[in-house]
């Protein structure tokens, strides 16, 4: 049982030390993948609203045509 927990110990500690040296690579990816996230829910949108502007502005146009039309 000694020696188990002597090597989950042993695990643990080289995790934290590979953690701490490789920080700074961790923050660069997060900063990424933020980023890709950012930019997908601002296309989201921005396609989203020009859809609705163009549903918007369709029937507009066509009851406008109809008034001048009859």
């Amino acid at each position: 049982m000694g020696f188990a927990l002597t090597v989950i110990e042993i695990l643990i500690a080289s995790i934290l030390v590979i953690g701490f040296v490789n920080e700074e690579k961790l923050a660069n990816f997060e900063n990424k993948v933020f980023l890709f996230i950012k930019r997908k829910i601002r296309k989201a949108r921005r396609n989203r609203a020009a859809v609705r502007c163009h549903y918007v502005s369709r029937p507009a146009v066509v009851n406008s045509a109809n008034k001048y039309c009859a």
